[in-house]
């Protein structure tokens, strides 16, 4: 199997390009010690702020962050 490219080094750009199931956003969420509950778009977020501050992204802050982020599929790449 394959190592997976979802690692903490991912620059955020590059995880808006992939696709991920959401087996290995959990996976990952694990490993850096985020929460694993919610829908796969929950763990997007998630994942995605973590990779752009190193911060985990607090559950009331989930809803505002959606709102700046777009979840727009991208299939050329």
């Amino acid at each position: 199997m394959n190592q997976s490219l979802l690692t903490k080094d991912l620059a955020p750009e590059e995880f808006k390009d992939y696709y991920f199931l959401k087996e290995e956003l959990k996976d990952f969420c694990r490993s850096e010690g985020l929460k694993i509950s919610g829908s796969k778009g929950d763990l997007e977020k998630r994942i995605l702020h973590y990779l752009s501050t190193g911060e985990e992204l607090k559950e009331q802050d989930i809803k505002e962050y959606s709102s700046q982020t777009s979840s727009e599929i991208n299939l050329n790449r």
